[in-house]
């Protein structure tokens, strides 16, 4: 495994091909870890387009002594990463807003916990890619997230399904949105899309409340 210690702030990139794995008792794929207590917030973050995996552990864990002003952990996700003690992603416990980013083509075994703060997890994608979610893994899997954001390529797509009991914004920043007969009353949508980007909101189901002010509206419309 990995680990990233004693610094208020750090990177650690996995790069596509390349691959981390950890074995043993209580094995970590990469450890994020403070190491001092600072009067400064705190930001760690983790690239994975390669293999993260554990078979023990966490695959990805944010820990270490706390930062009187919060901690940050950000977690970028287009490769695999698995936790073997069922655990993919343990965000750090008071912090000031986490961000987890999943790109198409991602594979997490395990669950993502983003516990207290304004956490967002985010759709991202660069151009030419499309990604499938079902909006139920929200119940089950990627817990305590506050906000939904599409950004990236506005070249790229998501199409969501299932149901959920999710409640909380869905910001259309960058590219397209489709809603595959989704049921989820608790999420209110805004398409806005961020300068030069472009947005698009389309196919059928039920959510809470919608707000367009920068992008396109296709009710029961395909994805570009």
């Amino acid at each position: 495994g990995i680990t990233l210690a004693d610094g208020n702030n750090g990177n650690i990139f996995i790069a596509e091909g390349g691959s981390v794995s950890a074995t043993g008792a209580g094995s970590i794929g990469i450890a994020a870890l403070d190491g001092v207590a600072s009067s400064s917030i705190e930001t760690h973050n983790v690239t994975v387009h390669g293999t993260v995996s554990s078979s023990d552990g966490p695959a990805i864990f944010f820990g270490g002594s706390d930062a009187t002003s919060g901690r940050i952990g950000d977690v970028e996700v287009s490769g695999t990463i698995s936790g073997g003690n069922g655990v993919a992603v343990d965000f750090p416990a008071g912090n000031f807003g986490s961000t987890f980013r999943i790109a198409p083509g991602a594979v997490v075994q395990g669950t993502v916990d983003a516990k207290d703060g304004n956490d967002s997890f985010n759709f991202t994608g660069s151009s030419g890619e499309a990604g499938t979610f079902d909006l139920g893994l929200f119940d089950t899997q990627f817990l305590n997230f506050d906000g939904l954001i599409k950004e990236g390529s506005s070249a790229s797509s998501w199409a969501l399904s299932g149901s959920s009991a999710f409640a909380g914004p869905l910001r259309i920043i960058a590219g397209d949105i489709f809603l595959d007969n989704v049921t989820a009353g608790g999420i209110n949508a805004e398409v806005n899309a961020s300068g030069t980007s472009t947005a698009l909101f389309s196919g059928s189901g039920t959510i809470g409340t919608l707000e367009v002010d920068q992008g396109t509206l296709s009710p029961g419309g395909g994805s570009s």
